[in-house]
């Protein structure tokens, strides 16, 4: 006898085959409950095995567990054609691809009638302690048969599970529904209240990871009850295929220079509000090279419309999602850049490059990090002029902490808060041929709400510049001259 946890000897394995595919099975699959794993002996000929040709066993019927899935009878050259052809329509120039194959969940109850039927047939073979799980997967099964073929058809490399470039085949059986009905007799409770709520199984109420849960530890004669292994009426048959590639990310820095230019494209109850914006301004330019009509745009922080950043500009990175052109140089985005900067004179971006997902992560943690200079013209409303002792009192603050309750003009769309920030540094200007007028640079704390600290927003920011120069003081423009964030790095252009 064999040992009770492994699985029957080789010696007694083509009385099991044997077994199986008088029930009606490929010879596939009924080697698959011998736990046969080895890709190259499913990519045989059933002819090689001595076995019984399948058309005599089954005349043509599919196979009672893969549906005709792995089944040479049902292995059409032509679908396979008409799958890749799918693939190829993506248009894709990834050189990898992994495959994921989604199957019926009448299968698994197929599956599982034939193994109850195979421990009771035999017991001193197959421990009562071994599962289910310990027949080869038929998704395995169908890798090994059809991977030469799909990796010729598509010139492609399968890689199991590492290529950014999936493959989502789906195949459908017509009468899923009417199969897996077993399972609501088995568990109505399970599944009752599935049935009114579409929206939350829009894949249907029959799921694989519900079958399972049904399944799991279900004795041989509750599953027999309510579940007969038949020969199928049809084959299983493929569906949509679906194909995705995993986002690319660029990074650079950008300049602004116009004083009517939003970062983000502006809607105001579903009209847009700005003819363009940062992201467009960039994006128009790399969705057609990149071949993605989809992205979302990040920053380090973000500008008023009305506020222009200069100096190196700010650090920005764009998500390029599902993108069909994957293949490219540092020098083809190069040349983007310059395609950026010359058609428009409202921005200027810099080192332009593709990063990694986990590099992003320097972008999300300098928003609370870093620090910005900024450079605000400003004047006071009283018509009076700051004397040389009130500029140098401003000037010899450091590190001064504010208290900035949620400014009116975002108070729609932020929560209502008070929120400390600190102003590090400040030096106060006269402006000569301006009475009133002076320019006050300030190197502040990341989100700090410059515009507040200058007039005050009615006291909701304290201390305020009103307060510190002992008069009404308001904006007049203002600019972030540094985003002192070292990212991503400088790119050296050639000349």
């Amino acid at each position: 006898m064999a040992p009770v946890d492994e699985g029957p000897s080789e010696s007694l394995n083509l009385e099991i085959v044997d077994f199986i595919q008088n029930l009606g099975s490929c010879w596939r699959c009924a080697i698959r409950f011998t736990r046969e794993r080895k890709p190259e002996t499913y990519q045989r000929k059933s002819d090689e095995f001595k076995l019984e040709p399948e058309e005599k066993l089954l005349k043509a019927s599919p196979c009672v567990i893969c549906l005709g899935l792995v089944q040479d009878h049902f292995i059409k050259e032509v679908v396979m054609d008409e799958v890749c052809q799918q693939v190829l329509k993506f248009d894709c120039d990834s050189a990898t691809f992994s495959c994921m194959v989604s199957l019926p969940v009448a299968i698994m109850l197929r599956e599982q009638a034939v193994w109850f039927l195979l421990t009771d047939k035999f017991p001193d073979l197959l421990s009562k302690n071994l599962k289910i799980d310990y027949v080869t997967s038929l998704k395995d099964v169908w890798k090994f048969v059809f991977t030469e073929p799909l990796e010729k058809k598509l010139n492609k490399q399968l890689e199991h599970s590492s290529s950014p470039f999936q493959i989502h085949i789906s195949i459908l059986y017509k009468d899923e529904i009417a199969e897996c009905g077993a399972l609501v007799d088995i568990c109505p409770e399970k599944f009752k209240h599935r049935y009114n709520r579409t929206r939350v199984y829009r894949e249907g109420i029959f799921t694989r990871n519900a079958a399972q849960s049904v399944l799991s530890g279900l004795s041989a004669k509750d599953f027999q009850k309510h579940y007969t292994l038949k020969v199928p009426n049809c084959s299983a048959h493929y569906g949509p295929v679906q194909c995705s590639h995993n986002s690319i990310h660029i990074a650079g820095r950008y300049q602004k220079f116009s004083r009517t230019l939003c970062q983000t494209p502006w809607f105001i109850e579903g009209e847009k509000h700005m003819d363009t914006s940062i992201q467009e301004l960039i994006c128009k330019h790399l969705e057609p090279f990149f071949k993605t009509q989809s992205v979302k745009f990040s920053s380090s922080g973000r500008e008023d419309v009305d506020v222009r950043t200069l100096g190196k500009g700010r650090p920005f990175a764009i998500e390029l999602i599902d993108p069909h052109r994957t293949i490219f140089t540092q020098d083809q985005i190069t040349q983007l850049q310059n395609v950026i900067n010359n058609s428009t004179d409202a921005i200027q971006i810099r080192d332009l490059q593709a990063v990694t997902k986990e590099q992003l992560s320097v972008l999300k943690e300098g928003e609370e990090e870093k620090t910005k200079i900024y450079r605000a013209l400003c004047v006071t409303l009283d018509g009076s002029t700051p004397t040389e002792e009130d500029l140098a009192k401003i000037n010899a603050i450091t590190d001064l902490v504010l208290m900035q309750k949620t400014p009116l003009r975002v108070l729609h769309r932020r929560p209502l808060a008070v929120r400390p920030r600190t102003v590090h540094e400040m030096n106060a200007t006269l402006l000569d041929d301006r009475p009133g007028h002076f320019i006050l640079r300030l190197k502040t704390q990341a989100g700090t709400y410059i515009k507040e600290f200058v007039h005050g927003d009615f006291n909701r920011t304290l201390p305020n510049l009103c307060v510190l120069l002992g008069r009404p003081v308001d904006i007049v423009a203002l600019d972030v001259d540094a985003v002192e964030l070292d990212w991503p790095p400088a790119i050296a252009i050639k000349t």
